[in-house]
């Protein structure tokens, strides 16, 4: 009985050990609210998550981590646990759907050979002690042994039906059915996230911004006049879509603009400012590991009041001019005399642009740059009413000279805080510096 007992547990044993486990788990973006996944934590493996590819490896049973495959970045260890937000190459992450599975043998059926073990024959009982007796004891007689039943001729063993084999049951099918991602479970073990998670708010200034304009006056005349200003900017990142406004300092032509005759000698813009909102779309076109190219689409307007200040030569006076002649008597004649007169009126600019870009990028943890190019697909500037000189006004046709523009830029992280630089060049010409506060 003890013989039988072991076998059928040693069985039981080894079907119970065929059930195998298996944790699986997504990743939601934070930004976006997509769902990646779901990948099965085991060995070391390589898992793509938003178009990039990484090596999830395990670190004992509760932590992951995730290492690039261009460079040598490693994100983590982070804590195998539901709800809790990580990051995985420049984006943040939430796990979720973490789920451990149990695959089932092939059958629930024991093995056959637990079943029907035979039972041990039962060992015989000692001989029992012979009584002494005087009688003698008559031992039975040996019998013949049967004789073997005779074998059956070959052609006989060919035709018999093959012996009957007991069948296993088929296996069980086995459900592979994909987790189900479920709203409702994102956060059960910790607090939903903030509404500001993975934005960004950034103040900066710019101390110096140059633009160039071609000119050219209604009554003739054309030039270039350089608009210099300052400005003072906050914008809010989140996603795809960056959100920026600002004011202006300080607005006024680099020098004065000639007059187009007829008594206007020129005209100069000084002291001037006013406000500007632009609004930018971002996609991101190629990834590989911490580089990436994004195409942006943008749309600005500014407008600024500022003094005009015009110089005409106009009558200020008269003056008699007596002339002798040694034949004859003297004659006085009078002379008008001419001077500069300065006036000094209030004109407003407006500035409206639509601007296609592309930008090569690399971001990092602690630092990030880029550089790219932006071009002016469509502009409308305008200064109105217009130059007012001798009582006439002047309409003037603004058109920036280059509408090709060179960008460069990047951030380095110090105390929790982004700190960046912003350059551009060719078409335009300025230098920002701010903070940007990841949230």
């Amino acid at each position: 009985m003890r013989y039988q007992t072991l076998l059928l547990g040693l069985a039981m044993f080894a079907a119970s050990s065929a059930h195998g486990q298996s944790r699986s788990f997504s990743l939601e973006s934070v930004k976006t609210g997509r769902v990646y996944g779901p990948y099965v934590l085991g060995k070391a493996a390589r898992i793509e998550v938003a178009g990039d590819e990484f090596i999830l490896t395990p670190r004992g049973n509760t932590a992951i981590e995730f290492h690039g495959l261009i460079g040598d970045e490693v994100y983590g260890p982070y804590e195998f646990t539901a709800g809790r937000i990580i990051k995985v190459g420049s984006a943040l992450f939430t796990l979720v759907d973490v789920k451990t599975h149990t695959t089932p043998p092939a059958s629930e059926e024991l093995p056959e050979a637990a079943v029907t073990l035979p039972l041990p024959e039962p060992e015989p009982d000692p001989e029992p002690a012979r009584e002494e007796s005087a009688a003698p004891v008559e031992r039975p007689k040996p019998v013949a042994p049967a004789p073997a039943p005779a074998r059956p001729a070959r052609a006989q063993r060919r035709d018999a039906p093959p012996p009957v084999r007991p069948q296993s049951p088929p296996p069980r099918p086995v459900s592979r059915r994909r987790p189900v991602y479920q709203r409702e479970d994102l956060y059960a073990d910790l607090p939903s996230p903030g509404l500001l998670d993975g934005m960004a708010l950034t103040l900066s200034i710019s101390p110096y911004e140059a633009v160039t304009y071609d000119t050219e006056l209604n009554r003739g005349g054309t030039d270039e006049v350089t608009f210099h200003r300052q400005s003072a900017a906050l914008s809010f990142a989140t996603g795809r879509v960056t959100l920026r406004a600002g004011m202006t300092f300080n607005t006024e032509w680099e020098e004065a603009l000639p007059g187009g005759g007829a008594g206007f000698v020129d005209s100069s813009l000084e002291e001037g400012g006013g406000w500007w909102v632009d609004v930018t779309l971002h996609n991101t076109l190629w990834r590989r590991g911490a580089w990436f190219v994004d195409l942006n689409v943008a749309g600005s307007y500014r407008e600024e009041t500022a003094d005009m200040a015009t110089r005409t030569l106009q009558q200020t006076g008269t003056m008699n001019v007596t002339s002798t002649s040694t034949n004859g008597p003297s004659t006085t004649n009078s002379v008008p005399v001419y001077g500069l007169v300065e006036d000094v009126g209030e004109v407003e600019f407006s500035e409206s642009l639509l601007k296609l870009g592309l930008r090569l990028c690399r971001s990092a943890e602690t630092w990030s740059c880029y550089g790219g190019a932006v071009y002016l697909a469509l502009e409308d500037a305008k200064l109105e009413p217009g130059i007012p000189a001798n009582a006439a006004t002047y309409g003037v046709d603004l058109e920036r000279a280059n509408p090709l523009l060179l960008t460069a830029g990047g951030s380095i992280k110090a105390s929790g805080v982004h700190w960046r630089l912003d350059c551009v060049f060719l078409g335009e010409t300025s230098v920002r510096v701010g903070a940007a506060f990841v949230f």
